[in-house]
């Protein structure tokens, strides 16, 4: 070991003893706890007990230190240790390059803490966060114990490497827009231009780039393919021709259970739906149905059906239908109802009393005014013959047939 390179203890205040540091009287140091070099100051100002230095160039024999910072690459890649005590200008002194320091400031840190190389400050560093590129990141080791005169660092300095510093990388002739690509006969990552890696450097239309319809996809903005197409209704659809047009069936209907009517023999309202305003124009036919259930077997019930603007039993009267019997636990009723125009909505007579219209002959029909510019209710009416039974609607549908 030359005079430059030794290990610094004590044992009692008195000189280092050999069973201390030679146990097995071999001549050779068994152990230290860090291990630190003489430099020389010609920075022409002090350094100071616990700055974070790097060598460059020599004087008079010894390497000379010089203050680190990650700000650069000379200043940070070839960091070494730090100042174990104040080195005056022109003086030799100690650094310790690996190992525990004692007696250092670190009341500005938290054990644990992880040391960092400063950007900012020459010779100082910076915790935990490594400085953010392009800044050079350069570890120097941990915090032991936190105190302003009796703190601990323990140095494990790992300098960062540059891409160019990688081993089985070789950057050359570097320039923008380079990318690294693999060379698989030397076994090397390098550094090629755009065209020189087989990618194209400039899109050109119709040829590197697809356009659409004639339309390149060069540029800023968008491409005009279709103008904005409008929301329409849940009653339409998108045609070929690119407009919207109302479909040309429409359902409106419930499958909940209507009111039961119970103990009482007059008309009451037991189930409606709503048929929101102009959803039925002239030229339109509508098919209803709804069917009844019934408990008890007392006597016959009648269904009635209007049309009103609210849902309640009023408005305009167009279906009337009864039991066959008073045994008869469910019956099924349906109407075809054309609109012929504005104040005409065409049905079987409302006042007979038929399940079904299809296949029956009559002298007349009604005719219904009823004004579909506004909300209208499909209204079911249920009256028994006597209070022993009860009834309700099982579902209510409303087929509208669009002109």
């Amino acid at each position: 070991m030359s005079k430059d390179f030794y290990i610094k203890a004590t044992a009692g205040g008195g000189d280092m003893l050999k069973s201390v540091y030679d146990t097995d009287v071999d001549g050779v140091v068994d152990s230290a706890e860090r291990i630190q070099i003489v430099v020389r100051n010609s920075t022409g100002s002090t350094l100071t007990k616990g700055q974070i230095v790097y060598l460059s160039g020599a004087t008079g024999n010894r390497p000379n230190a010089v203050l680190a910072q990650a700000n650069s690459e000379a200043t940070s890649s070839k960091t070494i240790g730090m100042v174990i005590a104040n080195i005056a200008n022109n003086s030799d002194g100690q650094i310790a390059v690996n190992g525990t320091l004692h007696d250092i400031d670190t009341s500005a840190f938290t054990a644990g803490d992880m040391l960092w190389v400063s950007a900012t400050t020459a010779g100082g560093v910076v915790a935990n966060t490594p400085p953010a590129e392009p800044n050079h990141s350069v570890f120097i080791g941990y915090v032991a114990r936190a105190h302003p005169t009796q703190g601990r660092v323990v140095l494990a300095i790992q300098n960062g490497y540059e891409l160019d510093e990688l081993h089985g990388v070789e950057i050359t002739s570097v320039a923008n827009n380079d990318v690294l690509q693999y060379d698989s006969v030397s076994g090397l990552w390098k550094n090629e231009s755009l065209s020189n890696a087989g990618i194209q450097p400039t899109l050109v239309s119709g040829t590197s780039i697809k356009t659409i319809n004639s339309t390149s996809l060069l540029g800023s903005g968008n491409v005009a393919v279709e103008p904005t197409i409008t929301a329409g209704t849940t009653l339409q659809y998108f045609r070929g021709d690119k407009t919207f047009q109302t479909l040309p069936i429409q359902n409106i209907q419930t499958t909940t259970d209507g009111t039961a009517i119970t103990g009482t023999t007059l008309s009451q309202a037991t189930s409606s739906v709503l048929i929101p305003a102009n959803t039925v124009a002239v030229g339109d036919v509508l098919n209803f149905k709804t069917r009844l259930r019934k408990t008890g077997t007392a006597g016959t019930t009648i269904i009635r059906v209007y049309f009103n603007t609210t849902a309640v039993i009023g408005g305009s009267l167009v279906a009337t239908s009864t039991t066959a019997s008073a045994t008869s636990l469910f019956m099924q009723m349906s109407r075809t109802f054309a609109v012929k125009s504005a104040t005409n909505t065409e049905s079987y007579p409302s006042g007979i009393g038929a399940t079904i219209d299809e296949g029956v002959t009559g002298t007349a029909v009604t005719a219904s005014n009823i004004d579909w510019t506004v909300a209208q209710y499909l209204v079911i009416a249920i009256q028994n013959s006597n209070t022993g039974d009860s009834s309700r609607s099982s579902f209510v549908n409303l087929q509208i047939n669009k002109a």
